[in-house]
């Protein structure tokens, strides 16, 4: 049996090489985000004039844009299912297509191969003196990918954290191996106003000492983070964590001790924060990085007592139902993680969902809080998955709810300057 060093050696070539093992009408799935492979994207770049109609799949792309530039769609056929960022143009352009899915959705189309992969891209650790490379801040939706794709191709990146869970893989399953060393991306401190102070507050006194938190990335799970350093005893079971879950662990607020699963342990699919987050979470087992179909599963989340899943939405309608995909029917984000975790803490005992959002648009020209979901607009979260509903103004309590009573709840939340607006909804619509 040849040693990891051996497999390394006999399996190591350049990006190039690399990529010239995708052929033409291949459907690949590529890492995004934080976790992209720089050096495999630049080299399908290089390689598009021999490639035609290669299908890519991926999710949030920064540097995998380029792949549905204009002139691109002869050798790429993009497909996102995250529209978060600049790829949202692309999508209304025509150059690259949305796929309404949730993760779950997506690892279960994986796993049963309703998605079969001719490729998968990956970023991965240096492997340990046993042969084994880490996904690092990406387990998620590539763990299942990896399992199940027929080629796999990674980019072993000097400066990419080692994570535990499900997240090793032995370069024996590795079929093209590059080696870099560049920093991961760096998330932004996120703008965190007054605004996002007092839903952080309103949203923190609903959760429980005791209580497991899915909390991801942006202001106001960020501000949430800051008004639940008082807390007891809380769990982190999520798709996203960042600096946030960092600083509370190290506070003492999240000990993760009163978990029904995984007691002891942070548990999420995917990472993004500072290097001071990444150095934090390198070799760090107190923090597991599992696949996507068990953090989002719905009998895993069932099982987690007192779970919290903490979500926003682009507007919210007067029964409740809200849409987080799409402004207009433009798409500018996914249905991410947030349907399955909004499920789950529905399925669990004791378990809460809270749509947290603004009032109103930025300008404030605009409600969030509408008599109904505009044309073009998806229902992303079922009224039925809703439980709170939480902005500067307060608390709307849907639970058990008729609909006239939902109404009235929401419009105590919203803007001020469209109260009257909403008020005149209701009594035309006799709810």
């Amino acid at each position: 049996m040849m040693s990891g060093t051996e497999i390394e050696h006999h399996k190591r070539m350049s990006a190039g090489e690399a990529v010239g093992l995708i052929k033409s009408n291949d459907r690949i799935l590529l890492e995004g985000s934080f976790g992209e492979p720089v050096s495999l994207i630049e080299a399908l770049m290089q390689q598009r004039g021999r490639l035609r109609d290669v299908e890519v799949i991926t999710a949030s792309p920064i540097q995998a844009q380029r792949l549905a530039d204009e002139g691109m769609a002869a050798h790429f056929k993009v497909k996102v299912f995250f529209a978060r960022g600049g790829i949202g143009g692309a999508i209304r352009q025509g150059r690259a297509e949305y796929i309404p899915v949730s993760l779950w959705g997506l690892v279960r189309a994986l796993e049963d191969a309703t998605l079969p992969l001719d490729a998968v891209l990956i970023q991965v650790s240096p492997p340990d003196q046993d042969g084994y490379c880490s996904l690092g801040i990406s387990v998620g939706y590539l763990e299942p990918a990896v399992r199940r794709a027929k080629l796999v191709i990674a980019e072993v990146n000097e400066q990419m954290p080692t994570t535990f869970g499900d997240s090793l893989i032995h370069l024996s399953k590795i079929d093209g191996i590059v080696r870099s060393s560049h920093p991961l991306p760096e998330l932004q401190p996120p703008g965190m106003g007054p605004r996002e102070e007092r839903i952080g507050q309103y949203v923190a006194e609903l959760i429980p000492d005791g209580a497991t938190v899915e909390i991801g990335i942006g202001g106001i799970p960020s501000a949430v983070a800051r008004f639940l350093r008082g807390k007891k005893d809380l769990g982190i079971h999520s798709g996203m964590i960042s600096d946030s879950v960092k600083e509370l662990m190290e506070s003492g607020v999240v000990t993760n001790s009163k978990k029904p699963i995984d007691r002891g342990k942070s548990v999420a699919a995917m990472a993004m924060g500072s290097n001071g987050f990444y150095r934090w979470l390198h070799e760090n087992r107190t923090v597991l990085m599992r696949s996507a179909s068990y953090t989002h599963c719905p009998a895993v989340l069932s099982r987690i007592t007192g779970l919290v899943a903490l979500n926003s939405a682009l507007q919210v309608d007067l029964s409740g139902q809200a849409n987080g995909e799409a402004v207009s029917g433009l798409v500018v984000s996914g249905m991410g993680g947030g349907v399955d975790f909004a499920r789950g803490a529905c399925s669990a005992a004791k378990g809460i969902s809270i749509i947290a959002l603004p009032s109103a648009t930025e300008d404030d020209k605009g409600s969030r809080i509408v008599p109904f979901l505009g044309q073009g607009s998806p229902v992303t979260f079922q009224r039925s998955d809703v439980h709170f509903v939480v902005t500067e103004y307060g608390v709307a309590d849907l639970r058990c709810k008729s609909l006239l009573e939902r109404a009235k709840a929401l419009i105590q939340v919203a803007h001020p300057a469209f109260r009257e607006d909403l008020i005149n909804h209701v009594r035309k619509a006799a709810l």
